[in-house]
């Protein structure tokens, strides 16, 4: 009766640490499915909710999405074999260029433009039809 008590003990921690050790990953694995938008939900074609209607589209070019702004150079963000879309994007150059995507609704699009983590500007698109 004294052995099963010794091997009790043991056996709960290695089965609490197991447990642990997974949580983390877990946690990774959420956290990094709201890092992403799926790319359908991008494609096409958005305007500036300000009164200047400035337009953007997004690309499909098969391994990545780029965000098109005329006169100004594209960003790229990586997309997965699932289709879901990185909500970080850049412009390569040094220093980069960066370019957060939030989407807020289907047609609610936030975007963050910064470099070196300094945010230069922020945009508020709406998806428009053509």
């Amino acid at each position: 009766m004294k052995l099963s008590k010794f091997l009790l003990l043991p056996c709960l921690l290695l089965i609490s640490c197991f447990i642990h050790s997974k949580l983390p990953f877990e946690s990774f694995v959420l956290q990094s499915n709201k890092d992403k938008i799926e790319a359908n939900l991008l494609l096409g074609f958005w305007e500036t909710t300000d009164s200047l209607k400035s337009k953007i589209e997004f690309i499909d070019l098969k391994s990545e999405i780029q965000l098109t702004i005329p006169e100004h150079h594209p960003y790229y963000f990586y997309k997965d074999s699932l289709g879901l879309v990185s909500v970080s994007g850049f412009y390569p150059n040094w220093p980069p260029y960066d370019c957060e995507l939030k989407l807020n609704t289907s047609d609610t699009l936030e975007i963050t433009f910064s470099q070196l983590g300094i945010t230069h500007y922020l945009k508020m698109f709406q998806k428009v039809n053509y």
